[in-house]
C-alpha cells in the first residue's frame, strides 16, 4: 500500500523538475558571471565573501534594533499608560523613533532585493538572523530570574 505523503512528494518534486527553469539564475550557489549585486558583479569567492559578510552585519544588526531598540522606544512611544518619560526628551524619542522605523524600511528594501538575486545569499541572511536572535534571546532570558512551576500548573 502506497503512503499519500510520500506520493504527494514525489508528484510535487516531479512537477517542479518538470517545469523548472534549468536555466535560472536563482538558485545558484556561490559567485558567478551572471550575478549582480545592486549592481556590483559577484563573480569571485572573495566579493561573495564581501557579500555575505555585509549581509550578516546587516542582520545582526536588524537583530540587534529590533530585539533591544524598539521595545525600549516601543514601551515609551505606545504605552499607554506611561505618562511620563524620564529616559528621553519628546524630540529625542520622535527622532530615535523615526529614525529607527526608517532605516528599518530602508534595509528592508535592500534585503528583499538581495533575497531575489540568488537563493544561497536568501539563505545565509536568514541562517544569520536566526543564529543572532538565539544569542539575543538567551542574553535577554539570562537577565531575568525564572521561579519553577509546581508540577500541577502545567499538567493537562
Amino acid at each position: 500500500m502506497f503512503d499519500i505523503k510520500y506520493n504527494n512528494v514525489n508528484i510535487g518534486d516531479l512537477s517542479y523538475f518538470s517545469i523548472r527553469d534549468t536555466n535560472s539564475k536563482y538558485f545558484r550557489l556561490g559567485p558567478s558571471d551572471s550575478l549582480t549585486v545592486i549592481s556590483v558583479a559577484v563573480d569571485t569567492w572573495y566579493k561573495w565573501g564581501i557579500v555575505v559578510g555585509v549581509l550578516s552585519l546587516f542582520g545582526i544588526a536588524e537583530v540587534i534594533i529590533h530585539e533591544l531598540g524598539m521595545p525600549v522606544l516601543g514601551f515609551s512611544v505606545y504605552n499607554p499608560d506611561k505618562k511620563i518619560i524620564s529616559d528621553f526628551t519628546k524630540n529625542d524619542l520622535n527622532f530615535l523613533a523615526n529614525a529607527m522605523y526608517l532605516i528599518s524600511s530602508i534595509r528592508s528594501v535592500f534585503n528583499t532585493v538581495v533575497s531575489i538575486t540568488q537563493i544561497d545569499l536568501a539563505l545565509v541572511t536568514v541562517i544569520i538572523k536566526e543564529l543572532a536572535c538565539i544569542v539575543t534571546v538567551r542574553m535577554l532570558l539570562n537577565e531575568k530570574q525564572f521561579i519553577q512551576a509546581r508540577q500541577n500548573d502545567w499538567s493537562v
